[in-house]
């Protein structure tokens, strides 16, 4: 699940998991499902932690305006 990933990436960044980001990235990729996905969701959680506000902006529209699709391959 996305979530999952999303969160480990925020708990991350919060310093909360006492492994180094390299040792994340290679069990994403070792894990080899849907790597880059999960690589971007990662980084989207470390993003949302350490600036929410500005990850919440790009998910809802101001009024008139469409949603904002986030670009999975985007880099942060």
């Amino acid at each position: 699940m996305a979530v999952n990933t999303f969160l480990m990436g925020a708990a991350f960044q919060a310093g909360l998991l006492p492994v180094s980001e390299a040792a994340l990235v290679e069990a994403i990729r070792l894990n080899g499902v849907e790597v880059q996905r999960n690589l971007q969701i990662f980084l989207w959680g470390r993003k949302y932690y350490a600036d929410a506000d500005s990850v919440e902006a790009l998910l809802k529209p101001e009024p008139g305006k469409a949603a904002v699709k986030l670009d999975r391959d985007a880099e942060l």
